[in-house]
């Protein structure tokens, strides 16, 4: 065989042994594999929120730089934002009155939580943010990172911060540490205070405090078998404070902790002792640093947000030097090292320790002359000792906090208004379930304790809700005109949530219920048919239609159903709700469970009339209206500081009837000039050019968002002699709002006629008399008294459904009527309707040119958000001698305020009806006039100097940062002894 056939050859095969594997092995392997996927799954989760938090915060921090860059370049002459929820780069003021076509996409992962700051706008030119705050950026395994927008406009990012320890508002269980409980089995309890009866029973006997009956009932003195023993709640006080300091929620509110001051030092002219504030809403289980734990020195302030009812608020404040001083104190310790004050409380007369600032200096914008704390109703002052007691260096300056507490849009539900509540008769949780006795409403999901009333209707008109939150750890409800619809979250990868809640309604009833669709339908609801399993789900309407138990399980899919109901008389008492549970199957009273209302003298501190409120007799029914309402009438409501808040888009105008004040009787005419606000205050914009009112003047205000929170601000000014500035819901009752049909102020102008026509054309029998769309603000800007006319300045407000919208278009013929009657002095809304009038016009592309123009007087706004000025370029609306291109502060006054003191040598101001500066004690003729400072007056360049206000000075940017670069002590100078040449000089070059 040759070497080539032998290689050709194949080699023959050896039998092999072929055999599979063995159970064991199987299992073996299988176990291998499942542990190996049960370690990488968390892993790969953990790493895929970390990657959805990095790519998160990149797109937020991309997109503001952007907004920032085009708006300081003068793209498009307008401001540039980024609304982070929508993740939407926007051309405009508001991501609401933006520019679509100029939109950009930076949209965030849909697993991200954002909160904090919705969206961020910058001023063209300078860049500089409408609002200074937080970005809150966290991903679904509660890693978080926060953006900080400064108000220079310089943006600083965190590193990834730990999930918290507790979520605000406050945890799911409120400590029951302070006040009387019954048992869960039943008791009484025979506190003075707040008192509960148990699940099953009890009686309460409380003296000062209110009452709540078991779910089954008892006997005992203020039961009813079980039933709600108080009236029907009432929009009440939104908090109060408990003889240990421990500040409960009495509604769904936010607290703005503001630190006022802090100081203290380690002995006599020794180091500063670091300071340091946390929060508790728990009443002091769980606790929160505030301030990003970082020490406190003076004008550091943060919200602590959607606190529900009963929310137990306490503030615990840390003074640590090294290791030589290192002590804590709460404000509800009773250690006495902890004052809590609140509106007409005396602060404790003490002396500063060791030459430092005193605490009369910390306080001293919110005292009276008397020395009294003078602050809104819904604030309370915190002062801290953190040393010891009864010593010289006893300051309680430690820690100086103001907390204010504002009502939730939207959550208070007011007597005779149509109103639910949601009652948990089973909650159990197993695996990842976390479902707890919550509730949280809307869009923006507001929180509400189980048993807190949830406002249908809000002054007869519903509320509409734009939507709900899923992932909340409790029950998420969205409220529409006539539906109520519930949901309960699943998505659970393991484990069970079961929750069984009674609906219970007043001044409402259900008609029917629906189920929802897909996977968030509820299976088999209406079968009859209850367990614990998947299938277990059952809505049960109570016969009377007063109340509804939902029963839902959920794994992995959502649970939601549609509650239809319509107006109808209120319960006289919650027995009735009881009643109607039984009906289902369950335990009469059960659902008998309430708030105790807070007491009615408490409801006198709003700033307008109870009518407005929804005021009704207590107990009772309301009268409701026959009258029909008002299709185009857009829906709002009436807050507790006397703000209007839109609950819905709306086209808002402002008509001025007249103005009616004088400086003294028979003495000259005071002038009256209007700001309005639609963001709570925040950012103001002047009416009418900022012109002194007469009559007949009109503005307004097109596609307003909902939301919108509507304030006005009224200022009377004389010369020097007379400046008073009035602000809806300033607690002081300058401004008093009422809608059609509402009672007049009993003060005796009003009781003998003796009003100026154009306000008492507007009252009829004692009532005011408007449109159904429109609400009628009076102003008084002098003195509060029996004598007060509030005809200082008389405006009518209309709310429309947006024009835009095609729906109702300009106002009805009986709108006009209703304001008709003061035509002659005070026009009316209908006239603002394509009306034209004149600007001066700054064209983008030219802005060394402008040029005059006619505008629909409804286009202003956006005008002058871009620098245009009212009136013909070459004209001069304001009476300085500057024209009203050149004018760079409109309004100018003669004389100025300023000084307020007397005028120092070198120092100049306007002093008579001139535009001539003078100088000095003898107020001789200057050099300078107001063609040199661009028509701006001493008083407003402080005011551009300070930050008051910007007038135009914000089209040259470079002017207005040398303008606010100014010291405090230069500028406090001026207004008190008159402008010094270098801010003259400054201005004009």
């Amino acid at each position: 065989m040759t070497l080539l056939s032998f290689l050709l050859t194949p080699l023959p095969l050896s039998p092999m042994k072929t055999r599979g594997f063995t159970a064991v092995e199987t299992l073996l392997t299988l176990g291998i594999i499942a542990v190996t996927t049960g370690i990488s799954m968390p892993l790969y989760r953990n790493y895929q929120a970390r990657s959805d938090l990095d790519i998160a915060v990149e797109q937020v921090v991309s997109a503001l730089h952007r907004a920032q860059v085009l708006a300081q370049s003068g793209e498009q002459s307008a401001s540039w934002g980024y609304a982070v929820q929508e993740g939407v780069l926007f051309a405009g003021e508001s991501y609401a009155v933006r520019a679509p076509s100029l939109d950009e996409s930076f949209p965030i992962p849909v697993a991200i939580n954002a909160s904090g700051l919705p969206e961020v706008t910058f001023a063209p030119v300078s860049g500089i943010p409408n609002q200074a705050g937080e970005i809150v950026l966290e991903n679904a395994i509660g890693d978080r990172q926060i953006i900080t927008i400064s108000s220079s406009g310089l943006f600083l990012l965190s590193g990834i911060l730990p999930p918290v320890t507790e979520e605000f508002p406050g945890g799911d269980s409120l400590s029951s540490a302070t006040g009387s409980s019954g048992s869960e089995t039943g008791g009484s309890s025979a506190g003075a205070g707040t008192s509960e009866g148990g699940e099953t029973g009890g009686s309460s006997a409380g003296g000062a405090g209110g009452s709540e009956g078991g779910d089954e009932g008892g006997s005992g003195d203020s039961s009813a078998s079980g039933g709600e023993t108080s009236s029907v709640p009432t929009c009440t006080d939104r908090f109060t404070v408990s003889a240990d300091g421990t500040i409960e929620t009495t509604g769904s509110v936010d607290a703005t902790v503001t630190v006022l001051g802090s100081a203290i030092t380690y002995g006599v002219g020794g180091p500063k002792v670091k300071v340091t504030v946390s929060a508790s809403t728990d009443g002091g289980d769980v606790w929160t640093p505030l301030f990003s734990g970082n020490a406190v020195n003076g004008g550091e302030k943060e919200t602590i947000e959607n606190l529900p009812e009963g929310a137990q608020l306490a503030l615990r404040m840390n003074g640590r030097h090294s290791w030589l001083f290192n002590k804590t104190y709460t404000s509800n310790d009773q250690s006495g090292h902890v004052e809590v004050l609140r509106n007409g409380d005396t602060p404790p007369a003490v002396e500063a320790f060791a030459h430092q600032a005193s605490l009369e200096n910390f306080l001293k914008s919110i005292l009276d002359a008397e020395g009294k704390i003078h602050i809104d109703p819904y604030d309370v002052v915190i002062l801290t000792e953190l040393g010891s007691l009864g010593t010289s260096s006893s300051d309680f300056q430690d820690a100086v906090l103001l907390v204010h507490f504002e009502a939730k849009s939207g959550s208070c539900a007011q007597t005779g208004d149509a109103k639910m509540k949601i009652i948990f008769e089973r909650l159990e949780n197993t695996g990842q379930g976390d479902v707890a006795r919550r509730v949280y409403v809307g869009s923006q999901a507001i929180a509400f304790s189980e048993s807190q009333w949830i406002p249908l209707t809000i002054n007869g008109t519903a509320v509409v809700d734009s939507g709900l939150v899923e992932a909340v750890p409790g029950i998420a409800v969205s409220r529409q005109a006539g539906v109520v619809r519930l949901l309960l979250h699943g998505s659970l990868l393991s484990g069970k949530e079961i929750v069984d809640a009674r609906v219970v309604f007043d001044y409402a009833q259900v008609q029917s219920t629906d189920n929802d669709t897909g996977q968030n339908a509820m299976e088999s609801p209406f079968d009859d048919v209850v367990n614990d399993g998947p299938g277990g789900d059952e809505v049960d309407t109570a016969t009377d239609g007063r109340s509804v138990l939902v029963q839902t399980r959920v794994t992995f899919e959502d649970d939601a159903v549609f509650l239809y109901w319509q107006k109808a008389a209120g319960t006289s008492s919650a027995s009735s709700a009881g009643q109607g549970s039984s009906a289902s199957g369950t335990p009469a009273g059960s659902a008998g469970s309430s708030q105790s209302s807070t007491a009615a003298s408490q409801q006198s501190q709003s700033s307008f009339s109870s009518a407005s409120a929804g005021g009704g007799e207590e107990g009772g029914e309301s009268s409701v209206s026959t009258e029909p309402p008002d299709p185009c009438a857009a829906s709002y409501m009436l807050d507790a500081n006397g703000r209007i808040v839109l609950l819905e888009p709306a086209d808002v105008t402002f008509d001025i009837l007249g103005s009616s004040i004088t400086y003294g009787t028979n003495g000259p005419k005071v002038q009256v000039r209007f700001n309005t606000s639609f963001d709570d205050g925040k950012t103001w914009q002047s009416l009418f050019g900022f012109r002194a009112v007469n009559g007949g003047e009109s503005q307004r205000f097109t596609d307003m968002p909902a939301g919108s929170k509507i304030a006005l601000q009224v200022e009377g000014r004389y010369s020097w002699l007379f400046r008073r500035t009035a602000r809806s819901g300033d607690g002081q009752g300058r401004i008093k709002l009422f809608k059609r049909e509402e009672a007049a102020p009993a003060t005796a102008p009003f009781r003998q006629g003796k009003l100026k026509k154009f306000l008492s054309d507007m009252l009829s029998d004692g009532k005011v008399h408007v449109g159904k769309r429109q609400l009628l603000v009076l102003a008084e800007l002098q003195d509060i008294g029996d004598a007060s006319d509030y005809q200082d300045g008389v405006v009518v407000i209309t709310l429309e459904k947006p024009a835009s919208q095609g729906i109702c278009g300009t106002q009805t013929d009986e709108s006009e009527e209703d304001v008709g009657s003061s035509s002659s002095t005070g026009g009316n809304a209908s006239s603002t309707t394509g009306q034209m009038i004149t600007i001066c016009h700054f064209p983008p592309e030219n802005r060394k040119s402008p040029l005059s123009i006619e505008v629909d007087e409804a286009a202003w706004a956006a005008h002058a958000a871009h620098g245009d000025r009212l009136g013909p370029c070459e004209e001069d609306q304001d009476g300085d001698s500057v024209s009203n291109a050149e004018d760079l502060c409109p309004g100018t006054f003669f004389p100025e305020s300023v000084p307020t003191e007397f005028m120092l040598f070198d120092r100049y101001a306007l002093t008579a009806n001139s535009d001539i500066f003078r100088v000095g004690p003898r107020k001789k003729v200057s050099q300078y006039s107001l063609d040199d400072t661009r028509g701006c007056s001493c008083e407003q360049l402080v005011d551009v100097a300070e930050g008051v206000r910007d007038y135009h000075f914000n089209q040259f940017p470079s002017l207005q940062r040398q303008m606010r670069s100014l010291f405090p002590f230069y500028t406090e100078g001026a207004r008190r002894f008159g402008c010094g040449k270098a801010i003259l000089d400054m201005a004009r070059k």
